[in-house]
């Protein structure tokens, strides 16, 4: 009997590092194409600097998105404009 025990064993072992592997190739794909997206637009936005071909103020590129994102935090803007209240309240 011990030699069954050892090849079950050894089946359920395979199984489960089997069952792993698509679990994490499962979850592992979704983040990659989204920063596959997102270097393959920015790329598209530094070529379009270098060589314009389209407008850049209708579809930027993600830096330029982060570095204005950040900007209008640094100034307040963002948080004024949520903050606000009616006056006379």
């Amino acid at each position: 009997m011990p030699v069954a025990d050892a090849d079950q064993s050894a089946t359920t072992g395979m199984e489960e590092g089997a069952r792993r592997q698509l679990e994490w190739r499962g979850r592992s794909g979704k983040p990659l194409a989204l920063a596959i997206v997102v270097l393959v637009r920015q790329a598209l936005g530094l070529l379009n600097q270098a060589m314009p071909f389209y407008n850049a103020l209708l579809f930027p590129a993600p830096w330029d998105l982060l570095v204005a994102g950040w900007r209008l935090a640094q100034s307040g803007v963002l948080w004024w404009a949520s903050s606000r209240r009616p006056r006379g309240s």
